[in-house]
């Protein structure tokens, strides 16, 4: 998505704040992490080799991680998810995720960050933040066809794997358009490599994984039916505490690995190794979250869980 990337990069020229935005699923993570940090290493900003870059996800405690990001003095913060500073329940740390915020800014950082679209309106609760970040927005939307034909082949080339033209215009057909497809696309590809014949990915095994409408919901539900019982009930309490409900729209949240798994249980960590070993929930810096949001639509099972739960909270 070199096109994006580009425009991300002239933002960082001119302003000292860039919020890189779109709808969940979209590839904004991807962009930034994949797209642009890169490239500034390589100088695509004169001087931009040599800049420190500090990159965090601010999780369950964004105050105490911003703060130490920006002690650190970097000449570039990247902030993914940017939401996650909003997911504190104390307007006073949010005030001060701010001030942290435009003081680095102040002294010369720059910021680029990440944020769900249908969060966007809430940058504003970041005083001072919002102003500055007005023309820095770059706005992302769902690849184009040369983009998705670009994602398919590239990094493919890149390891010595041939593509099928058929698969690449299956990919067209089925993801081209669509919003929050990019991680169904990630997992039918992943499932599409598993069954590769030598060294090349065919048309018959993306069908036989799923494709990319099917592959996320039979990943998971292999991952689920695989358990014991008793496992399965852990794992269901586990992906239930990963969501929130915000305004009617379900949004992954981070947990405390120990939350998750408390010491001595066995069958709860059993749960959670095997949801992680099937890319379902990933683990990092002692906290866990969903791999795709896009689950809680794409996995029946998991759907229905959460209309349970929300039926239940509602008659109670």
């Amino acid at each position: 998505r070199d096109r994006i990337v580009d425009e991300v990069i002239a933002r960082l020229v001119d302003y000292s704040v860039v919020i890189v935005t779109g709808p969940s699923g979209v590839g904004k993570s991807s962009l930034v992490r994949a797209g642009v940090v890169p490239a500034l290493a390589s100088g695509a900003i004169i001087g931009s080799a040599d800049w420190r870059v500090q990159l965090i996800s601010p999780g369950s405690h964004p105050l105490v991680v911003v703060r130490s990001a920006v002690e650190d003095r970097p000449d570039l913060l990247v902030v993914d998810p940017g939401d996650d500073l909003l997911s504190v329940n104390s307007g006073s740390d949010i005030a001060a995720i701010a001030r942290a915020l435009r003081i680095a800014i102040a002294q010369g950082m720059r910021l680029v960050m990440t944020m769900r679209g249908d969060l966007f309106g809430r940058l504003s609760e970041l005083n001072g933040l919002a102003p500055r970040a007005g023309a820095g927005t770059v706005l992302l939307g769902v690849p184009r066809d040369e983009e998705l034909r670009q994602m398919v082949e590239l990094p493919a080339r890149h390891v010595g794997l041939e593509v099928e033209p058929a698969l690449v215009e299956a990919v067209i057909v089925d993801v081209g358009g669509r919003p929050a497809s990019l991680p169904l696309l990630s997992t039918a590809l992943v499932r599409t490599w598993q069954r590769r014949e030598g060294n090349r990915l065919t048309l018959s095994g993306y069908h036989a994984a799923g494709g990319t409408t099917s592959a996320l919901e039979r990943l998971a539900e292999e991952a689920y039916v695989s358990m014991a019982e008793p496992e399965r009930h852990a794992a269901r309490r586990i992906l239930l505490r990963l969501v929130v409900n915000d305004d009617g729209l379900w949004r992954r949240r981070r947990l405390a690995l120990a939350q998750a798994a408390p010491e001595g249980d066995e069958v709860a960590t059993r749960a959670l190794n095997h949801l992680s070993d099937h890319r379902l929930v990933s683990m990092d810096v002692g906290e866990v979250q969903l791999s795709h949001e896009a689950l809680t639509a794409a996995w029946p099972r998991f759907a229905a869980w959460l209309s349970e739960r929300e039926l239940t909270a509602y008659v109670v």
